[in-house]
């Protein structure tokens, strides 16, 4: 026999070889040998077919870890690969059915398996081969009886869904979607992430074993706890810790939802993931987190409370429910929170436009107090649960048609619990990828915008000023969001720095326009979302006291995430208030100063919340330091080397005019002072002539003349001293100071 010949021998051998090895092997004694390996198999099969026949996502789970076993023995058998192929399909690692399933099209017997084609076509959708998985589905719904109308339908909808990942996957949006890694993931399942809007606190979800009791649930796994997580600004998120009590119990805690300033955790906690209540808890003065508290029965129900979400005033409560009445499976329901009695109202369904005959899941609402992501299997969906996203009108009272936000970040599998900082730059969400830790991971999204040319890489490095380290992945783009900023703060007595009930005033310094107005919490503490890079005039007041003001430009590059300014207000009779006892607001007035917003500079509309505070109890003291009470406007304006008044000047004009008029005793002292530019002589001059101006606009409000006394400064006593604007790093920085000394200061004379 030649060399030739016996090549071919043998490869004829190496290809009956490889056949038998890949054929289906099935279970039978007489060809496998081994009768207590077989044993142990056959009983395997048998415990996880009665797991398998029951159905549900746990039976699923239960089943294929007796499937595994029998596996073991025997990989090559049709029967076994169908049943683990489908077990895989309905369990976290869905992208192992698809080889278990094309092993049976291959090997197994077609009549034993008239299903197989259904199955398959879903592990080609979810491995995006989207042409195979559209022909399968086809050729599934030729073998249905006309009278299966139900089956029909789904493959419709799954063919529908094959068409949508087919356009959304040849344009896919940029984006990074990277692991937090092993400081917030584990081995074990992590998910449901919730983060603050300055994107520095995260809360997730966990299924690892080191909570605050290794008792183990109904499906075999540790019950759910609450892990958290925080970050300095620019820095990478710290090793994650369990929350402990009283926010984790024995039974399962999840986290459904935070207030975007990170105070307000909204929890799932129940005996199992299907039975439990929605509650809230919220950190006190020194950091602690108080004693839940259900959010009661408008809220909670008989059914499946799985998702909730704050707006950034904490008066509106989204939530995701199954109970009767809705539009079908889960939906999103609105609440307004009831000042009167404590409480959230009457929840009402979003509507048709929103919810749909399908499952919505993981409702987030974001702090700009307009959009609403969502996850849905009933709208434009590329298989499973998408991520889409909503705007409200509040011309219309309407919602926009939801958009899929697109591929990557949807995938054919369920996309879920999907939430966005404060200024959109990143997002969070859970997902069973290949380079994850475990069952499910915590995976960050950055976004990106429209692809920049080359030429402009290099300046968007430098402009983009992003909250994390540049790598060389950013030259490909910035990004195309918003610039949001959270401005926080606290309205205290000047002298004690006890809290206080006030109201504030936004105002856009160039436009005029008003931007908000809010009432500060039973602390005196307040936040908002701003844009950034914007001159904003910001004032605080509280019946009885005096005004404080100030102009800000919050940026990134300057302060992180969020922006402090504090207030100091001094009591008009002399008090000091030393402790704050019951400082709440009246529910009306807080209502109006909330929704007065276009009314900021009409003196007409002042009173309904500044008199929020008339039912407030407090602890007062007299002022022992007999010191005459003074207070600052920083928000009068003047033309360049003018003393002309400006019209951005009126409102902060007025709301002295108020307190003069409401205090017909008080005499003032008006002091006008300017920056260091120019001499000396000439600044003493114009500050003078200015102070008249302040004076004879308060004097064409009914103010007696006689109540006022205008004199200037000058430059005499600067706030920011020369030598210090000398040595700023900017002339941004620079001018903020000089502007800083360009102030009116109002003393309250006998």
């Amino acid at each position: 026999m030649n060399n030739i010949m016996k090549k071919i021998l043998l490869l004829l051998v190496l290809i009956g070889t490889l056949t038998s090895y890949a054929q289906d092997v099935p279970f039978d004694v007489k060809q496998l040998g081994d009768k207590p390996g077989f044993n142990k198999a056959v009983r395997a099969i048998k415990l996880g077919d009665i797991d398998y026949e029951r159905g549900s996502e746990e039976d699923m789970a239960n089943a294929l870890k007796h499937y595994v076993v029998a596996d073991s023995f025997n990989s090559k058998s049709a029967y076994l690969n169908f049943k683990m192929g489908v077990c895989h399909l309905y369990g976290g690692q869905k992208y192992e059915a698809k080889d278990r399933l094309e092993f049976v099209k291959q090997y197994g017997n077609s009549k034993d398996y008239p299903d197989l084609d259904f199955y398959l076509a879903q592990s080609y959708q979810l491995d995006g081969q989207w042409g195979k998985a559209i022909e399968l589905f086809k050729a599934y719904k030729e073998t249905l009886a006309d009278a299966d109308e139900e089956q029909r339908f789904f493959i419709n909808k799954k063919i529908k869904e094959c068409r949508v990942g087919e356009e959304l996957a040849s344009a896919p949006v940029r984006v990074w979607i990277d692991n937090l890694g092993p400081g917030v993931n584990s081995s074990y399942s992590d998910y449901g992430p919730v983060i603050s809007a300055d994107n520095r606190e995260l809360f997730f979800t966990s299924r690892r074993p080191n909570g605050d009791d290794a008792e183990k649930d109904e499906t075999g796994y540790n019950y759910e706890d609450i892990y958290s997580s925080s970050r300095a600004f620019g820095e990478e998120w710290d090793e994650a810790v369990n929350l402990g009590k009283p926010v984790n119990t024995k039974k399962h805690d999840a986290t459904v939802g935070l207030a975007p300033d990170g105070r307000s955790l909204i929890t799932y906690h129940g005996i199992n993931r299907k039975n439990g209540n929605l509650q809230i808890t919220k950190k006190d003065d020194a950091g602690n987190w108080e004693k839940l508290t259900d959010l009661g029965s408008n809220i909670n129900s008989d059914y499946h409370e799985e998702a909730a979400t704050l707006s950034f005033d904490e008066k509106k409560l989204f939530f995701v429910s199954d109970k009767p009445g809705g539009l079908g499976g889960h939906d999103i329901y609105v609440a307004l929170w009831d000042e009167a009695n404590q409480t959230w109202g009457e929840a009402e369904n979003l509507g048709e436009n929103i919810n749909t005959e399908f499952d919505e899941k993981g409702v987030f609402f974001h702090p700009d107090g307009k959009t609403l992501y969502f996850s849905s299997a009933g709208h434009r969906t590329m298989g499973g649960l998408d991520i889409f996203k909503s705007e409200y009108n509040s011309d219309t009272e309407e919602w926009s048609t939801p958009v899929n936000i697109g591929y990557p970040i949807n995938t054919p599998d369920d996309d879920v619990y999907f939430v966005v900082s404060g200024n959109e730059r990143y997002a969070y969400y859970s997902s069973v990828r290949e380079d994850g830790f475990g069952e499910k991971d915590i995976y960050k999204i950055t976004f990106l915008g429209e692809k920049k040319k080359p030429a402009f890489a290099a300046s968007d490095l430098v402009n983009g000023s992003l909250d994390t380290t540049y790598d060389e992945r950013s030259a490909a783009g910035n990004f195309d969001k918003r610039d949001l900023i959270i401005v926080e703060g606290k309205v205290s007595d000047k002298i004690s720095g006890a809290g206080l009930v006030s109201k504030i005033t936004f105002i856009d310094a160039i436009t005029n326009e008003s931007i908000s107005e809010l009432v500060t919490e039973p602390d005196g503490t307040y936040h908002i979302l701003l844009e950034t890079n914007k001159d904003y005039a910001i004032t605080a007041e509280k019946d009885g006291f005096t005004l404080a003001s100030d102009n800000i430009n919050p940026r990134f590059e300057d302060e992180g995430n969020s922006y402090t300014k504090n207030f100091g207000l001094s009591a008009l009779d002399g008090t000091v208030v030393i402790n704050n006892t019951n400082n709440t607001t009246d529910a009306n007035d807080s209502n109006n100063a909330t929704n007065n917003t276009d009314n900021a500079n009409n003196n007409n509309n002042t009173d309904s919340a500044s008199n929020n505070n008339s039912n407030s109890s407090s602890e007062t003291k007299p002022n022992s330091n007999n010191e005459s009470i003074s207070f600052t406007l920083r928000n009068i304006y003047f033309d360049f080397d003018q003393s002309t008044l400006r019209h951005a000047s009126v409102g902060e004009l007025d709301k002295l005019v108020k307190i003069l008029k409401e205090n017909p005793e008080m005499r003032i002292q008006l002091v006008g002072h300017t920056d260091s530019r120019g001499p000396a002589w000439y600044n003493n001059a114009l500050s003078k002539r200015r102070s008249k101006v302040a004076k004879d606009y308060l004097v064409s409000k009914g103010i007696s003349a006689s109540r006022i006394d205008a004199k200037g400064a000058g430059e005499r006593e600067l706030e920011v001293s020369d030598n210090q604007i000398e040595n700023m790093s900017s002339v941004r920085k620079k001018e903020e100071a000089h502007q800083k000394n360009r102030r009116t200061v109002v003393k309250i004379i006998d």
